[in-house]
C-alpha cells in the first residue's frame, strides 16, 4: 500500500481497527456524446488490526500537520501567531466547503436510489464505516463491497458511497450500529 498523503480522505481508529479511505487514480470510463472523456473516482479502503490502532491514526494525523506547515513555509510564511489565525481562518473557510456539501446532497440529480436484488437470507455484502471528521452530513460511507455479493452484482454501488436511506429510513445522525443493524434486515 503507497498512497499520497493527499490521497488520503478518511482516517478512523475503532478499538483494534485502523479503517483508512484513499482516492485511487481515475481511469478513463467511457466518453459521452460530446466526445467529452468522464473519469470515474474509486475509493479503496484498507482495515488494518492492531493494539497500536489509536497511535499509528494520530501518526498520520500527524503527517498531516507537518505537510501542511512545510507547505506554509514554502509559501513564506514562519510567524507562528499567523499560523493560529490561519487555522482558525480555516475553520471559517471549511464551514463554506461545508455548505457545499449540504448543497449536493439536497440536489435531486446528485443522488442516486438503488435497488439491489437479493435473495431471502442472503446478506447484502457491504462493510460500513462512519462518515468521519471531515463530513458535514454524519452518515455511513461503503468501506467494502463482497465479490460476487447482490451488491456488487448490482453495479451501482461503491466504495466511498454515503448512504442516506435504506428502505426509506434515514441513517443521518445515526449511531454506527444502528445503520448496521438496518443493513443486515
Amino acid at each position: 500500500m503507497d498512497h499520497a498523503l493527499r490521497t488520503i480522505s478518511y482516517i478512523a481508529d475503532i478499538g483494534d481497527l485502523l479503517v483508512l479511505m484513499a482516492r485511487r487514480r481515475s481511469q478513463i470510463d467511457d466518453q459521452n456524446d460530446s466526445g467529452i472523456t468522464k473519469r470515474s473516482p474509486k475509493m479503496i479502503c484498507h482495515v488494518f488490526e492492531s493494539e497500536e490502532a489509536q497511535y499509528i491514526a494520530q501518526s498520520i494525523g500527524q503527517a498531516f500537520q507537518v505537510a501542511y506547515m512545510e507547505f506554509l513555509k514554502a509559501n513564506g510564511i514562519k510567524d507562528s501567531s499567523f499560523l493560529k489565525e490561519m487555522d482558525y481562518q480555516e475553520v471559517l473557510n471549511s464551514q463554506e466547503i461545508f455548505g457545499d456539501e449540504l448543497e449536493m446532497f439536497s440536489k435531486r440529480e446528485k443522488q442516486k436510489e438503488v435497488i439491489v436484488p437479493k435473495q431471502k437470507g442472503e446478506i447484502l455484502g457491504i462493510v460500513i464505516v462512519e462518515s468521519g471528521w471531515g463530513s458535514m452530513l454524519p452518515t455511513v460511507v461503503i468501506a467494502n463491497l463482497a465479490q460476487n455479493s447482490p451488491s456488487a452484482r448490482c453495479g451501482q454501488l461503491n466504495i466511498g458511497d454515503q448512504i442516506i436511506a435504506i428502505n426509506g429510513i434515514s441513517l443521518v445522525g445515526l449511531p454506527l450500529s444502528t445503520c448496521q443493524n438496518y443493513v443486515k434486515v
